[in-house]
């Protein structure tokens, strides 16, 4: 039922939260929970949302959507820091493979997909 309601109305229904908010709150969540897999994804959905595509990484635009990404997991894991030493360690955040960088994605998912957007008119920039 959470799963429903949270990813399925709330969290989907861009009416309430843009489809870069949305993808903010959930890249930011799952990170904090620990799951390096899905964290991962969500960092190639963010940057998605942000307008990376393909495997080139030196372009300008490029090298912008890293910095936001890589700004973004440091306010992150200074809000879990902040939560003390007890959630450091649930969040997985210190392990040995850690939180997963923006050089992960093209690396173990073989790049940031090429396909457009889906939904038009939709891309944002977080200076909009």
């Amino acid at each position: 039922m959470e799963l429903w309601n949270v990813y399925g109305v709330y969290l989907s229904d861009f009416s309430v939260l843009t489809p870069l908010e949305t993808e903010l709150v959930v890249f930011v969540t799952i990170m904090c929970t620990g799951l390096r897999g899905p964290s991962l994804w969500h960092v190639r959905g963010m940057g998605r949302v942000l307008g990376a595509r393909g495997t080139a990484e030196s372009t300008e635009e490029m090298a912008r959507i890293k910095d936001i990404l890589r700004n973004i997991k440091v306010a992150a894991m200074n809000v879990v820091e902040w939560c003390g030493p007890e959630y450091v360690r649930r969040s997985g955040m210190e392990s040995e493979r850690g939180w997963p960088n923006v050089g992960d994605v093209v690396r173990e998912l073989g790049g940031w997909g090429d396909d457009p957007f889906p939904v038009e008119g939709t891309r944002r920039t977080m200076s909009e």
